[in-house]
């Protein structure tokens, strides 16, 4: 199984929408946005939980570990909107 990295995954996306396969791509967008701010030099969470580079491939197992964190964590660290926003994200990138 091949497990691409975000930076894979900004390469794989096409430029012309009309030949988009990926549904929801802004979120691969977003998190390379995320790795070029100010604040996250270089990285970014993924669901919002999970530190990563843009080279790190994305496993089955750091999905799982960004799961269990928001489960764990729950709403706690953000307010309705941010925490439905990572559930969704996690589940586009996936």
């Amino acid at each position: 199984m091949i497990h691409p990295s975000l930076h894979d995954l900004a390469n794989f996306l096409p430029i012309d929408t009309s030949e988009n396969i990926i549904v929801n791509e802004s979120v691969v967008a977003e998190y390379m946005a995320t790795t070029k701010s100010s604040w996250s030099p270089g990285h970014y969470w993924l669901g919002g939980q999970l530190k990563l580079n843009p080279n790190d491939k994305l496993t089955p197992e750091l999905f799982n570990k960004a799961d269990k964190i928001m489960k764990d964590v729950g709403d706690y660290a953000c307010n309705s909107w941010e925490n439905k926003k990572r559930e969704m994200n996690i589940e586009l990138i996936r």
